[in-house]
C-alpha cells in the first residue's frame, strides 16, 4: 500500500463522468406524491420479501462454488510450489555437483602432476650424483692403479739394479780375492823358489811380477769398461722408463680429457632433455592453472570494490580543474569474473555544471565498466544501494556503465567512512580465438583403429595418406563461445510467478483505520495498492478515493481499476459488502471504475475498522503489441 496521501503520480487522470441531461420539471399534487410514495413503499416492501427468501440459497450456492475455486487454487498453488521447489533444488544440486566434480578433477590432476614432476627431478638429481661419483671413483681407481703399476715397475728396475751392482761387485771381488790368493801363492812360491834360487829367479820373479801386474791392469781396464758399459745400460733403461712413463701419463691425461668431454656432453644432453620436459611441464602447469582459474572465476557473480576513507578520498573536481574536466575518476584493481579477465571498474564524479545539463539533478556520480574484446555482458552496476541494469558488447577500447545514478556522498556508510562500488553478473558470453595446436598423443587413424580391434576395414579404404602420423587438421582457428548464466533462478522464478499470477482470480486489499481516511484524504486525493498480477496480466493496480473522485457525491467514495493497454477484463469490484460489475477494454493504459462507488460507511468494517477492496476476475485477456526499432549505437560500437 501507497502511504496515506501519496497521490497517484503514475495513472492517467480518468475522464469526469459527464452528469445526466436535465429534465423537464412534473407537476403533481400532494395526494398523488403520498399514494405514489405508499405504492413504492408496498413495492419495495414486496422486493424485500423476495429477496430474503432468494438471499440464503444464493449464498449458499455461491459459498460452495467458492468453496470449490478455492480448493482448486490452493491444489493449483501447492502444485506449482512444489514443482518451483524441486525445479530450484534440482538446478542448484546439479550445478554444485558439476563444479565439485570438475574442481575436484582438477586438482587431483595438479596434484598427481606436480608429484610426479618432483619425483621426475630427484631422480634426475639423484642420477646425475650417482654418475658423477661413479666417474669419479672410476678415475681415481685407474690412477691408482697406473701409479701402482709404475711404482711396481721401477721397484723392479731398482731392485735389477741393485743385482746387477750387487753381481759385478761380487764378481769383482771375487776376482780380486782369487788374484789376491794367487798373488800370495806365487808370492809364497816366489820366496821358497828365491830362496832356493834368489840371484838366477829374481830376474825371472821380476819378469813375472811385471807380467802379473799388466794382467792385472788390463784386468782391471777390462772390468772399469764393463762397468762403464753396464752404467750407461742403466741409464739408457732408466730413460726408456721416463719415457714409457710419460707416455703412459700423456695417454691416461689424453683418455681422461676424452671421459670428461664425453660425460659433459651426456651431462648437457640430459639437461638439455630436463629443461625440455620442465619446460612442457611448467606450460602445462601454466595451462592447469589457467583452466583452474577459469573454472573458479566462472562461478564469481558478484564483485564489490571498496573504497576506504572515501569522504576525504572521493572528491569533486577543484575550481582549478572545473576549465580541464567535467568528472575525476577513480579506477578499481584488475579482476577475473564470469569467465571473463582484466575487468575493471570506474567511479566518475561530475562537477556542478551551469545551466544544468540533463540528469544532473538525478546524481553526481556513474560507474563505469571495462572489459576486454568479445565480451558480452548483462550486468548491474551499482553504488551503495543504487543499482543499474545494463547490457554490452564490448570492443575492448572504451567503457560502458550508468547514467548520473546518484549523490556519492549520501551512498558513503558514516559507521566506518567506505563507499561501496558492486558490478554483478546476470550474463556473460566470451568468444576466444585460438590456433589449431597438434595433439599430443596424436589420435588413431579410423582405420588403424579399426584393424587393431579386429573389425574389417573396406577394401577402398585401405591405405590413405599419413596413417602414420594420424589424421592431420587443417589449417585454420577455433573458435570458443563460453556462456554463464546466473540468472536462471531469477528467469525461472519469473516465469513461474506468471504462471501463478495466471492461476489468480481474486485479489483483496485491506485498508486499516478507515474511520480517519477521509481526515487524510480530501475529495481528488487517491490511495493507490501495490502493482500485482492476476489471470495473466501484470501492472493492475487498484485506486481507492475515500472522499470521492472529482464529481463524486457528498459522503460517497471512488474505486478504479488500473490496467495495461491491450487488456479486456470482465470482472467485479467489491468495497466492503459493495459489489459493482465492470466489463471494459483497454486501449491505453489508465483507470475504469465507478465515480460514486458507495457510501464510505457502508463498506466499512466496524469491528476491526478496516475496509476490505477485492478484484474477482472472470475473464481477461491481453493483445501486446511490441515496437521494433533499431538499437541505439553507443560510443565504442
Amino acid at each position: 500500500l501507497r502511504p496515506l496521501g501519496s497521490p497517484l503520480s503514475h495513472l492517467p487522470t480518468p475522464l469526469p463522468i459527464p452528469p445526466s441531461m436535465p429534465k423537464k420539471p412534473a407537476l403533481a399534487t400532494v395526494d398523488e406524491v403520498e399514494a405514489l410514495k405508499a405504492q413504492l413503499q408496498t413495492e419495495i416492501g414486496n422486493v424485500q420479501k423476495e429477496l430474503r427468501k432468494q438471499v440464503p440459497a444464493c449464498e449458499n450456492r455461491l459459498r460452495g462454488e467458492l468453496q470449490a475455486v478455492k480448493g482448486e487454487l490452493t491444489r493449483s498453488l501447492e502444485v506449482a510450489n512444489e514443482a518451483t521447489k524441486r525445479l530450484s533444488e534440482d538446478s542448484q544440486a546439479h550445478t554444485s555437483t558439476s563444479v565439485a566434480n570438475l574442481d575436484h578433477k582438477l586438482s587431483a590432476d595438479l596434484e598427481s602432476l606436480q608429484a610426479h614432476l618432483q619425483q621426475t627431478h630427484e631422480d634426475l638429481l639423484q642420477k646425475l650424483s650417482a654418475s658423477e661419483e661413479d666417474t669419479r671413483a672410476a678415475l681415481a681407481d685407474e690412477l691408482t692403479a697406473l701409479c701402482d703399476r709404475m711404482d711396481q715397475e721401477l721397484d723392479s728396475v731398482k731392485n735389477e739394479i741393485k743385482e746387477s751392482f750387487k753381481r759385478c761387485y761380487g764378481k769383482a771381488k771375487a776376482d780380486l780375492d782369487a788374484l789376491r790368493e794367487f798373488l800370495n801363492n806365487s808370492l809364497e812360491e816366489t820366496r821358497t823358489f828365491a830362496s832356493d834360487r834368489a840371484s838366477a829367479a829374481l830376474e825371472a820373479a821380476k819378469a813375472a811380477l811385471g807380467e802379473a801386474m799388466d794382467s792385472q791392469r788390463k784386468d782391471d781396464s777390462a772390468r772399469d769398461e764393463k762397468s762403464a758399459r753396464a752404467e750407461a745400460e742403466i741409464w739408457l733403461k732408466l730413460d726408456r722408463q721416463g719415457e714409457l712413463i710419460e707416455e703412459v701419463t700423456e695417454k691416461a691425461a689424453e683418455d681422461l680429457g676424452n671421459t670428461i668431454k664425453v660425460i659433459d656432453q651426456k651431462l648437457s644432453d640430459a639437461l638439455h632433455y630436463s629443461e625440455q620436459r620442465l619446460s612442457i611441464l611448467d606450460e602445462s602447469t601454466t595451462r592447469l592453472r589457467s583452466g583452474l582459474s577459469e573454472v573458479q572465476n566462472s562461478c564469481t557473480r558478484r564483485v564489490t570494490w571498496v573504497i576506504k576513507a572515501a569522504s576525504k578520498t572521493v572528491r569533486r573536481p577543484l575550481v582549478d580543474d572545473m576549465k580541464i574536466q567535467a568528472h575525476v575518476s577513480w579506477f578499481s584493481p584488475q579482476f577475473d569474473a564470469a569467465g571473463c579477465h582484466g575487468l575493471q571498474l570506474e567511479l566518475q564524479v561530475f562537477r556542478p555544471i551551469e545551466p544544468a545539463v540533463e540528469g544532473q539533478e538525478a546524481g553526481d556520480c556513474a560507474v563505469f565498466l571495462w572489459a576486454c574484446k568479445g565480451s558480452n555482458l548483462v550486468y548491474k552496476l551499482g553504488v551503495g544501494s543504487r543499482t543499474q541494469l545494463l547490457e554490452k558488447k564490448f570492443n575492448g577500447r572504451v567503457p560502458y556503465g550508468t547514467t548520473r545514478l546518484c549523490f556519492f556522498a549520501d551512498q558513503i556508510n558514516r559507521e566506518d567512512d567506505t563507499l561501496h562500488i558492486s558490478c554483478e553478473f546476470l550474463e556473460a558470453i566470451r568468444d576466444l580465438e585460438a590456433p589449431l595446436q597438434s595433439t599430443n598423443p596424436v589420435p588413431l587413424d579410423w582405420r588403424t583403429a579399426l584393424e587393431r580391434e579386429g573389425k574389417p576395414v573396406p577394401e577402398e579404404d585401405r591405405g590413405g595418406p599419413d596413417r602414420k602420423n594420424g589424421p592431420q587438421p587443417f589449417e585454420g582457428q577455433l573458435l570458443y563461445s563460453q556462456h554463464v548464466n546466473n540468472r536462471i533462478y531469477d528467469q525461472v522464478k519469473d516465469q513461474v510467478d506468471a504462471m501463478r499470477a495466471r492461476l489468480v482470480r481474486s485479489v483483496e486489499w485491506r485498508i486499516e483505520h478507515a474511520s480517519l481516511l477521509r481526515r487524510c484524504f480530501p475529495p481528488g486525493e487517491a490511495m493507490c495498492s501495490k502493482d500485482f498480477g492476476a489471470a495473466g496480466i501484470e501492472g493492475m493496480q487498484l485506486v481507492f478515493y475515500p472522499s470521492g473522485y472529482t464529481g463524486a457525491d457528498e459522503g460517497f467514495c471512488s474505486l478504479f481499476l488500473f490496467a495495461p493497454a491491450g487488456a479486456m477484463l470482465k470482472c467485479t469490484l467489491y468495497a466492503g459488502k459493495e459489489k459493482r460489475d465492470a466489463n471494459h477494454s483497454f486501449d491505453q493504459p489508465g483507470a475504469f471504475g465507478r465515480t460514486n462507488f458507495c457510501q464510505l460507511e457502508t463498506c466499512i468494517d466496524s469491528e476491526d475498522d478496516t475496509i476490505l477492496i477485492r478484484l474477482e476476475v472472470q475473464e481477461a485477456h491481453q493483445d501486446v503489441v511490441a515496437k521494433m526499432a533499431h538499437q541505439v549505437r553507443q560510443p565504442g560500437d
